[in-house]
């Protein structure tokens, strides 16, 4: 049986960002946890303002699954809804 290949998205925090926007990290270990139990293979991908080229990047890995925890980019919510990609 082939064991699955989950990409977890994130909001790459900026550089002296708070608590509340350094949780996502908190998140994103969480998900891997979980995941490794049902023996899915997961690895990271951060999302930046060059989220365009990361999506590109994203679509030829073709991961089996992606767990999105984009909640804004570059802290402006206004722009996760870019983050689709597939």
């Amino acid at each position: 049986m082939k064991t699955s290949r989950c990409c977890i998205l994130y909001n790459e925090p900026r550089e002296g960002a708070l608590p509340d926007e350094l949780d996502v990290l908190d998140q994103v270990e969480y998900i891997e946890q979980n995941l490794a139990e049902l023996k899915i293979n997961t690895y990271r991908k951060s999302i930046t303002v060059s989220f365009m080229d990361e999506v590109a990047s994203l679509v030829s890995e073709k991961p089996d699954f992606v767990f999105n925890l984009v909640e804004s980019i570059n802290n402006k919510g206004e722009l996760c809804y870019f983050i689709r990609p597939f």
